[in-house]
């Protein structure tokens, strides 16, 4: 189940996954674990203020997805920036 809120100024996603927290805060935070099951090639450093760099290359473009992480709890919250750029351009 997914949950998607917006208003004028952010937005919220909330997914139901089954797994463990501890399993869940792994793939988000780890370079193998986010390569695994999220995007083709990775930079992360799982640390507040820390980056991360998501990519997805392609013959004809590059899409691609960054942020911070701005709080990290292990296993109980992640809370990180996003913005993301394609073909089309940029959104934050």
């Amino acid at each position: 189940m997914s949950t998607t809120v917006v208003n004028e100024e952010s937005f919220s996603v909330v997914t139901c996954i089954k797994a463990s927290p501890e399993v869940l805060y792994q793939a988000w935070t780890d370079k193998a674990g986010l390569e695994g099951w999220m995007a083709d090639e990775v930079e992360v450093d799982a640390r507040v203020d820390g980056r991360y760099i998501l990519k997805w290359p392609s013959p004809d473009s590059e899409f691609s997805a960054r942020g911070k992480y701005l709080e990290l709890v292990p296993g109980k919250r992640i809370v990180q920036t996003l913005e993301s750029r394609g073909p089309e351009g940029r959104i934050e």
